[in-house]
């Protein structure tokens, strides 16, 4: 199974990111749904509009680390990927 997935935009405000730890987080993000998706066979789209999808927010520790910020995003937006699938049209 093959999926092709595409975030044009991904909005995390307010993050104390240094030098690099944009990199770091979107390396933890794209490595985490990778991880995830190959655990969750059987995900269809088809039909469904996701232009949009709203996430809940993600609970962070005083101690900011970007790898670690990555991996909740990814876990928030493949949970709201997968309540989209299951979701009648």
């Amino acid at each position: 199974m093959n999926i092709n997935l595409h975030i044009e935009q991904l909005a995390l405000d307010g993050l104390p990111l240094s030098r690099g730890g944009g990199e770091s987080l979107k390396a933890a993000l794209q490595t985490e749904l990778t991880r995830l998706f190959a655990e969750s066979p059987g995900i269809s789209w088809r039909g469904r509009d996701l232009r949009r999808l709203s996430l809940p927010a993600i609970a962070l520790t005083r101690e900011f680390d970007a790898a670690k910020c990555g991996r909740a995003a990814a876990g928030a937006l493949h949970n709201g990927l997968v309540k989209a699938s299951a979701a009648k049209s």
